[in-house]
């Protein structure tokens, strides 16, 4: 689906993916984490139509899927995280990989720097040069474990935010990588399961209690809203320039932004 002022282009993908757990556009490509089938690539050319040029199998189930520039990043379950090359002269390639001990939920990028959500033990942060910065090597370089079970991060500036599935949204400063610092904790009473920003205020899906708005104007001081209620689950949410975007279990919602009152705070 590609939003555009007050009109929304719905297309589908050829064929259907099994098993999606989310997607991600980089120019006229549509990447999708498939978890039975690895990374599938479709191309946009031909919409509503978006035709499947390939699958790229991959070890593990995808759940998260990232591109910047000529690289994609998958976080890949039991099986880690992945950095996979967009090759220009063919398929793709797998240029790293870290799988050590890790459960890799979700993944952020900035710049040189991946954050990874580690269902069991926390948020990771790699370096994904070498010393050199001309070989790609994922390398280790912190573990914050004052999360307990991270279901989807996001990054905003230097500041990290973390859907926990105890029932917490929380906000890391990461402005120095080595040493992830708790900004907020706050408490959901219910457990999230995807985040989207729009301004300053963090839209978090909270399964069959819907969409909760958390005001982070000030992140450490989160304030929280009323819930937007939804026929499902929110499951994942996403933002457009005038659109909220709600996975919604069985359907998808598209909430104009201008129609949201938000109460609460």
């Amino acid at each position: 689906m590609r939003l555009a002022g007050d009109t929304a282009i719905t297309g589908y993908a050829n064929p259907m993916p099994v098993d999606a757990r989310s997607t991600d556009i980089s120019g006229s490509y549509l990447y999708v984490a498939d978890a039975a089938r690895g990374v599938e690539i479709f191309t946009l050319k031909g919409l509503p139509s978006a035709e499947r040029e390939f699958d790229l199998s991959q070890p593990g189930a995808p759940f998260r899927i990232e591109t910047s520039e000529d690289f994609i990043y998958v976080a890949s379950g039991a099986k880690g995280v992945r950095v996979l090359w967009i090759c220009p002269c063919g398929p793709l390639s797998q240029k790293t990989l870290f799988e050590d001990n890790i459960y890799a939920r979700d993944i952020a990028v900035k710049d040189s720097l991946i954050f990874a959500a580690d269902l069991k033990a926390g948020i990771r942060v790699f370096n994904i040069w070498d010393s050199t910065h001309k070989h790609t090597k994922l390398t280790p370089l912190a573990l914050y474990e004052g999360v307990v079970s991270p279901q989807d991060i996001m990054l905003s500036g230097d500041v990290l935010w973390v859907a926990d599935s105890v029932g917490a949204l929380i906000a890391l400063d990461v402005s120095d990588p080595l040493s992830p610092r708790q900004l907020s904790f706050t408490l959901l009473q219910t457990r999230p399961y995807g985040l989207t920003m729009v301004d300053e205020t963090v839209y978090v899906a909270c399964g069959e209690d819907g969409v909760l708005p958390v005001d982070v104007k000030v992140p450490d001081n989160p304030k929280i809203g009323n819930y937007i209620h939804t026929p499902g689950r929110a499951l994942s949410v996403a933002v457009s320039a005038d659109y909220l975007g709600v996975a919604d279990y069985t359907s998808v919602m598209l909430i104009p932004l201008d129609s949201l009152e938000i109460k609460g705070w």
